[in-house]
């Protein structure tokens, strides 16, 4: 993903290589990570929070929320289903730190 360097991004991406994988993108003179990123099945979680002259209105003080994943191929319904609800739960945990 170095060429999202060469753009002016910051990036995190998932600590396994591999062909597919998720990764994040986003300008560092808006926004920073709020939190280490959390890695689960075929899943990236990260949060972030505005910086600078984005960040004055109180509305802007929130974290939000990225969730990528690389779903499960094939017939295993039961792991797609599960990345998502392990994904979507460690999002709600970070929330309520």
């Amino acid at each position: 993903f170095s060429f999202m360097e060469e753009l002016g991004y910051d990036q995190c991406e998932m600590f396994r290589k591999g062909r597919f994988r998720p990764a994040t993108f986003w300008k560092s003179a808006k926004c920073e990570l709020s939190d280490p990123p959390v890695h689960r099945d075929r899943t990236l979680l990260t949060s972030f929070k505005l910086k600078g002259d984005w960040g004055k209105d109180e509305m802007d003080e929130r974290r939000w929320y990225v969730l990528n994943c690389h779903l499960q191929a094939g017939k295993q319904a039961k792991r797609r289903l599960r990345q998502i609800h392990d994904g979507v739960g460690a999002a709600v945990k970070l929330a309520k730190r």
